[in-house]
C-alpha cells in the first residue's frame, strides 16, 4: 500500500512538472519567440487548452480510473477540445482580410472558464461511473464525486495561494538585506510554472489519499450551507411578496434584474442540495426549520426564473440579441430544468429524492450537450447575435441610423465581418447608400480590442527633456545584480515602473539615476561602452512618495560632501550614497 502511495505521487508530481514546463514552453512562443507556432493559432490554441486541462483530469482521477478508463477519457477529451479550439480560432476574423489572428486574439477567458465547469461536471460523471461500474451511476455517487471534488479544488486553490505568499514572504525578507535572486527567481516564467503545476499535483494528490479528512470538510460545509437555507429562502419571499406592492418597474429599470434574478436562483439550487445532500436523509432526519425552507425554496425556483426570463425577453425585444443575453438565455434554460424538476420533487413528497436525483443527473448531462452546442456554429451566440441584429435592420427593427455597425466589427468576430461585407455589397434595405458607407467605414476600423501582442509597454518613466535615453543604456542585457548592487527589476526584468533621470554628474560625465521602491540607483558608462551601477541611494521611507514627487518635478540636486562622494539632495533631505561593493575582491 505505501508503496503505491508514494507511486502515485511520483507520477502524479511528474505529471505536474511536465505540464508546467510545456506551459513554459506556450508562454515563450507566445511572446513571439517561436514565430511560426504563434502564427499557427489553429495549432497554439489546442495545444494550450490541452496543457492547462488534461493533465489535471489525469492527475485527480489517477487512483480513482482504471488506466484503460483514464485513457479513453483523455483521449475522447483531447480530441473535444481540439475541436472546440479550432472552432474559436475559426471563428475570430476573416484571414484573407486581417491575417491569420495572433495568440493575443484567441486567448478566451470566457471560453477558458466554461471549459472548466464543463470538465469538472464531466470528471465527476466519469469518477462516480467508475465507481459504481455503470454507464449511469446511483445518484448518491454522483453526490459524493461531485462535492469532493469541489472541495479538492477549493483546498488545492488555498494551497497555492500560500505557496506564492510564502515565496512572496522570502523574497521580501532577502530584499531586505538588498539581495534580489530569490525575488528574481520567482518572478520568472521558467520557474513559476512549473512550481505551481507541481504544486498542484502535490495538492490534489493530498486531498484525494486523505479521504477521511476531505469527507470531514465536505460534512461540515454541506451542514453550515444547510443552515443558511431558512435565510435565503426567507429573504427570497419577501422579495417576491413585495413585487405585488412595488409592481415590476423598479426591477426592470436596474437594466441587470436577469443577473440578479439568475443569481438568487443558483443560490437556492445550491443550497438546496446542501439540505438534500444524496438523499440519504429523510423527512424526520431534517430539522423542521430545513425541511420547511428546502420545501419553499423548491418552490421559489419557479416564479425567480421565469421573472428572469420575462426581464430577458422586453431587453431582446428592445435591443435585439447580443452574446450576453445568448448565454443569460442558456442559464435560464439550465435554471427552468432544475425549477421544474425541483417544484415536482417539492409537490411528490414520497417520491421527493427521485424527482431530485433524475432532475441533478439530467441537467448535469444538459449542461454538457449545451456547452458543445455553443461551440459550434448550430448555436455559436456570435453567429446568432449577427442575424438577430441583421434581421431587426432588414425588418425594420431598427434604423439604419441607430443600428451599431462598429460593433459588428468589434464584437462580431468572422460572422460580423462577412455581415459588413454583405451590407457593402448586397444590401437592397432602405437606405442603401447610407448602409452601404457606414458598413464600409465599420470594416475599415482597427479591431483596437486585439492589440499587437509584441508591444510591450515600456516600464521606464523618463524624465528628460527630450523624453530619450542612450540606445546603448536601453539595449543593453541586465542581470539581476552587480556585485552588491541590485539591479532594478524595470531593468533587469521589465517589470513593474521606474522614474529614470540622465544628467551630469559633479565631474560632468554622463549619469542616470533610476528610482525604484524608494531607492535611487545610479549607472554610468565605462570605457568599454558598457553601462555600469555604481551605488545607491536610500530614500527615508517615511516621506519616499513627497521626495519621489519634488524628484519627479526637478527639486533635486547632487551635492559632494567630503571626502568626495556624491549624495543627493531633495526638499533639502540629503541621501547619502552607498558605493557598489565588488564581490570579486574576496578572490584576489
Amino acid at each position: 500500500m505505501k508503496q503505491l502511495f508514494l507511486t502515485t505521487a511520483t507520477v502524479r508530481c511528474m505529471i505536474g512538472l511536465i505540464q508546467g514546463t510545456i506551459l513554459y514552453f506556450l508562454f515563450a512562443v507566445s511572446q513571439n519567440k517561436i514565430q511560426w507556432l504563434v502564427l499557427n493559432p489553429y495549432i497554439f490554441l489546442p495545444m494550450l487548452m490541452i496543457t492547462i486541462f488534461v493533465p489535471l483530469l489525469i492527475i485527480q482521477g489517477l487512483a480513482s480510473l482504471r488506466f484503460k478508463t483514464i485513457s479513453m477519457v483523455s483521449l475522447l477529451i483531447t480530441l473535444v477540445i481540439i475541436r472546440i479550439a479550432d472552432y474559436a480560432v475559426y471563428r475570430q476574423i476573416l484571414p484573407n482580410y486581417d491575417g491569420l489572428p495572433l495568440t493575443s486574439m484567441i486567448f478566451s477567458m470566457q471560453l477558458f472558464f466554461l471549459t472548466s465547469i464543463v470538465l469538472f461536471i464531466t470528471q465527476s460523471l466519469v469518477l462516480s461511473s467508475e465507481q459504481d461500474q455503470r454507464l449511469v451511476a446511483n445518484y448518491a455517487t454522483y453526490f459524493n464525486m461531485a462535492w469532493k471534488l469541489g472541495v479538492q479544488i477549493i483546498f488545492t486553490i488555498v494551497f497555492v495561494g500560500a505557496f506564492w505568499l510564502l515565496l512572496a514572504l522570502g523574497s521580501t525578507l532577502f530584499h531586505l538585506i538588498h539581495l534580489t535572486f530569490f525575488e528574481y527567481l520567482i518572478t520568472q516564467a521558467y520557474f513559476a510554472m512549473p512550481a505551481t503545476t507541481f504544486i498542484i499535483a502535490i495538492a490534489l494528490h493530498i486531498t484525494d489519499v486523505n479521504v477521511r479528512v476531505t469527507q470531514g470538510i465536505r460534512a461540515l460545509c454541506l451542514t453550515l450551507l444547510s443552515w443558511l437555507l431558512p435565510l435565503i429562502a426567507g429573504i427570497i419571499s419577501l422579495f417576491l411578496i413585495s413585487l405585488f406592492f412595488t409592481g415590476l418597474s423598479p426591477l426592470w429599470h436596474t437594466g441587470h434584474a436577469s443577473a440578479l434574478l439568475l443569481l438568487a436562483a443558483v443560490v437556492l439550487i445550491i443550497l438546496i442540495n446542501a439540505v438534500y445532500r444524496e438523499g440519504a436523509y429523510d423527512n424526520k432526519s431534517l430539522f423542521s426549520i430545513q425541511n420547511w425552507a428546502a420545501t419553499l425554496s423548491c418552490y421559489l425556483l419557479i416564479p425567480l426564473i421565469s421573472l428572469a426570463i420575462y426581464a430577458l425577453y422586453l431587453r431582446v425585444q428592445q435591443y435585439g440579441l447580443s452574446v450576453d443575453r445568448i448565454y443569460a438565455a442558456v442559464c435560464m434554460v439550465i435554471g427552468s430544468t432544475y425549477a421544474v424538476g425541483y417544484t415536482l420533487s417539492a409537490l411528490f413528497s414520497k417520491n421527493r429524492f427521485v424527482f431530485f436525483a433524475y432532475c441533478n443527473i439530467a441537467t448535469a448531462f444538459l449542461i454538457l450537450i449545451i456547452y458543445l452546442a455553443l461551440h459550434t456554429p448550430l448555436a455559436d451566440p456570435v453567429r446568432l447575435s449577427v442575424a438577430n441584429q441583421l434581421l431587426r435592420l432588414q425588418t425594420g427593427k431598427v434604423t439604419p441610423e441607430k443600428f451599431d455597425f462598429a460593433a459588428l466589427r468589434y464584437k462580431g468576430l468572422r460572422f460580423g465581418q462577412q455581415a459588413l461585407l454583405e451590407l457593402q455589397n448586397t444590401w437592397q434595405g432602405p437606405q442603401r447608400e447610407y448602409v452601404r458607407i457606414h458598413a464600409t467605414e465599420a470594416f475599415k476600423l482597427k479591431l483596437k480590442a486585439y492589440p499587437n501582442s509584441g508591444e510591450k509597454p515600456n516600464p521606464l518613466i523618463i524624465h528628460t527633456a527630450n523624453g530619450k535615453l542612450p540606445s546603448s543604456f536601453l539595449n543593453q542585457h541586465w542581470l539581476a545584480m552587480e556585485g552588491s548592487i541590485n539591479i532594478p527589476f524595470c531593468l533587469s526584468n521589465g517589470m513593474g515602473k521606474c522614474d529614470v533621470w540622465q544628467m551630469q554628474d559633479l565631474q560632468k560625465n554622463p549619469l542616470i539615476l533610476i528610482l525604484e521602491n524608494g531607492t535611487f540607483t545610479g549607472f554610468k558608462k565605462t570605457t568599454s561602452g558598457q553601462w555600469t551601477a555604481i551605488g545607491y541611494w536610500l530614500i527615508p521611507y517615511k516621506c519616499s512618495e513627497k521626495i519621489r514627487k519634488a524628484a519627479v518635478a526637478g527639486e533635486f540636486k547632487l551635492v559632494l560632501p567630503p571626502p568626495s562622494n556624491q549624495d543627493i539632495e531633495v526638499m533639502g533631505v540629503s541621501m547619502s550614497f552607498n558605493q557598489k561593493i565588488d564581490n570579486n575582491i574576496c578572490n584576489n
